[in-house]
């Protein structure tokens, strides 16, 4: 016999064992029927093959034998094979190598490259051999990959040992040089709430990423699309248990400190209340699934999100504490504190996964981490702040609750205006549309860690001077505005290039080129979205929340109309477009709030700076990328910094705003 045959689909056979013989007994005793040279025969056991549709209840009359046909072994290394071969019907090609689980196979049409692959499932065949099965005829190239689990867990841990190693050496660091100063500035405030926050979240991403890219291959696709869906279900109610409180913390006890207990106490009673309520509707939701949609939810699913819901007590109190520590402008203890939950998350995830306890363990040790997150909160506050005591005021739970209200709602719309074109591909489209355009999405949420934790960390210090300084406000905004711009506008440039690298990296050569394009398209959305999240937080601090209900209305009107006009022709292409230009309306609606609240803004004066020298970078990159990609990349993030330092963005006040962030030498040069 050939090393590698195919055998038509005509020429399947299925034993199983039962109760007195296992499944290779089963097989050892087929081979006397079934001429392994005309039959493809695959053991199951009992419980995964129908009853009476396989050998020996079902009569060996059924099963009709074939000859083989050799296929061509190709190139072939220590964990690779290639095999090339030609069929005009559906068949399964038997490659007689040992059968083993860690064993991957893609198939491409011959001549084509990896970027076209698709996985088949790899099946023992023949007792002890790897079999795939080929839908379609034609010429084919099919290539095993020795990939297995043990090999990913094993860099797993690995990876996460240098994690804990570079996180233990990184707050020794901070503790070493960082000594906080009764002097300290505001902008050495907002820049110690901001740039560590964003460092660690920055580090956590990493650490999701290499979660992400071990648990979706222990996990099926089955599985992760399950656990997805109840993590979706999950941010419904947080959103709906925070309630804006974190939002309103934040603000009222930035303002006045000798409040913080009386806010943390009742806004921690109305989390508990609204958890509450949250379980009718939770009830009544899953009650509904189950009845109306079908397939119903498999029980694995509703344990997982009933797990993940038990889990929103204790982490919507987190969320509490984690607002005060904002409050009081000390940023980096929750930050850190994040990143230790991230790391225990990704443990804890892969310990579970290995074990087999699948998405409920995965939603069970979610739980534990929120737990382990909300002591260790519990106690810094002891030891920073005070001991939460007990202060009921129902008069501040009714106005909390009438000011949480709108920011809640406002929370619930960004979340439809930031994935409403998600689920609307998936109808449109189709989910393998939504899986291109959800990579390129990871790259951006990734990415929109930046404006999230600058804007947070300024936005206490924004809060006061909405009471106390509005044209102090206004200098933050245009300042902060001018950095995130600075900062948005290269990457964007920058990404535009080497978007194929980033999607091959993430998520391999069958994301390819899609999923590049989207990420091209998209990406552009960042410079006006980062605008828009340091705007929505000075209407806040304006106490604007209210009508920014009417402004994400906008937006979300905007996005839905748009994507349903043009997505059935364009697919993911205008759902990219469409998120740009959403963005730009969000702006609109925005500004318009701002100017109104606050002060017109020069944004020609703001933004020509930086645009033109971002339009320098992407020239040199342009005229470099055929010949040497990653001089093209240096060569022309140099051009963009040598064009800010000529054109000067900064005013001498905002020169002034930064200087205490600078080295003493650059200090003195640039004041």
């Amino acid at each position: 016999m050939p090393r590698a045959f195919t055998l038509p689909a005509s020429a399947y056979v299925c034993v199983t064992g039962d109760e007195t013989r296992s499944g290779d007994e089963a097989f050892a005793h087929a081979v006397a029927h079934f001429d392994v040279r005309q039959y493809a025969i695959f053991t199951f056991e009992q419980s995964d093959a129908q009853p009476g549709a396989c050998w020996p209840e079902a009569p060996v009359a059924r099963w009709q034998g074939a000859d083989h046909t050799p296929a061509q072994v190709g190139r072939r290394d220590i964990n690779t094979v290639y095999v090339d071969v030609e069929i005009d019907e559906p068949s399964y090609l038997i490659l007689a190598d040992s059968y083993y689980p860690g064993w991957r196979a893609f198939v491409r049409p011959q001549g084509t490259g990896e970027d076209q692959e698709r996985a088949l499932t790899v099946e023992r065949v023949n007792g002890n051999f790897r079999g795939v099965f080929l839908e379609e005829p034609g010429a084919w190239t099919v290539r095993f990959r020795f990939s297995p689990d043990s090999v990913k867990v094993g860099g797993f841990a690995t990876f996460m040992a240098a994690v804990v190693i570079v996180f233990v050496l990184g707050v020794w660091l901070w503790r070493y040089f960082y000594r906080e100063r009764a002097t300290e500035t505001g902008i050495q405030a907002a820049a110690r709430n901001s740039l560590a926050p964003m460092a660690l979240q920055l580090f956590n991403r990493g650490i999701d990423f290499a979660f992400a890219i071990v648990m979706l291959r222990i996990l099926d696709p089955e599985g992760a699309g399950k656990y997805y869906y109840a993590i979706v279900i999950f941010g419904w109610f947080d959103i709906l248990t925070n309630f804006g409180l974190n939002t309103l913390l934040t603000r009222e006890v930035a303002r006045d400190k000798s409040r913080a207990n009386r806010y943390l106490y009742n806004s921690s009673v109305l989390r508990l209340g609204l958890a509450g309520v949250g379980v009718l509707f939770l009830g009544g939701f899953l009650l509904a699934r189950q009845a109306l949609f079908a397939p119903p939810l498999t029980t694995d699913t509703i344990v997982a999100i009933l797990l993940l819901y038990a889990g929103l007590i204790p982490n919507s109190l987190a969320y509490g504490l984690t607002a005060l520590f904002y409050a009081h402008e000390k940023a980096e203890y929750p930050a850190a504190i994040t990143t230790i939950a991230t790391m225990l998350k990704a443990t804890l995830g892969i310990l579970v996964l290995v074990l087999g306890f699948g998405i409920v363990g995965l939603a069970g040790a979610s739980v534990a981490i929120n737990v382990i997150t909300l002591a260790i909160l519990w106690y810094l506050c002891v030891r920073h702040f005070f001991r939460p005591r007990v202060e009921p005021d129902a008069g501040l739970r009714g106005f909390m609750l009438r000011e949480g209200g709108p920011l809640m709602v406002n929370h619930l719309l960004a979340t439809i205006f930031f994935r409403v074109d998600v689920i609307l591909l998936e109808v449109i489209r189709g989910n393998t549309s939504v899986g291109w355009y959800s990579t390129a999405y990871k790259w951006l949420d990734a990415l929109n860690v930046i404006p999230a934790f600058l804007t947070l960390g300024i936005f206490p210090a924004m809060s006061r001077q909405a009471k106390e300084d509005p044209p102090g406000l206004q200098r933050s905004y245009h300042l902060t505005v001018k950095l995130l711009v600075m900062a948005a506008l290269p990457v964007a440039m920058a990404t535009t290039f080497i978007s194929e690298v980033l999607i091959g990296i993430l998520g391999g050569s069958a994301y390819l080129p899609d999923g590049a394009v989207a990420l091209r398209l998209m990406i552009w959305s960042i410079p006006i979205g980062w605008i828009n999240s340091v705007t929505n937080y000075v209407l806040i601090a304006l106490d604007q929340q209210r009508p920014l209900t009417r402004a994400f209305v906008v937006g979300v009107g905007f996005n839905l109309a748009a994507n349903m006009a043009f997505m059935p022709t364009y697919g993911y292409r205008a759902a990219a477009v469409i998120t740009i230009l959403s963005e730009l309306a969000l702006l609109g609606a925005f500004y318009w709030l701002l100017r109104r609240a606050l002060a017109p803004v020069p944004w020609l004066a703001l933004l020509w700076r930086p645009v033109t020298a971002t339009a320098l970078m992407g020239v040199v990159m342009a005229a470099l990328w055929p010949a040497q990609a990653f001089l093209a990349l240096l060569v022309g993030a140099v051009a963009y910094g040598g064009a800010l330092a000529l054109l000067r963005p900064f005013s001498p006040a905002e020169v002034a705003q930064l200087a205490p962030l600078m080295p003493a030498r650059m200090r003195a040069r640039w004041t």
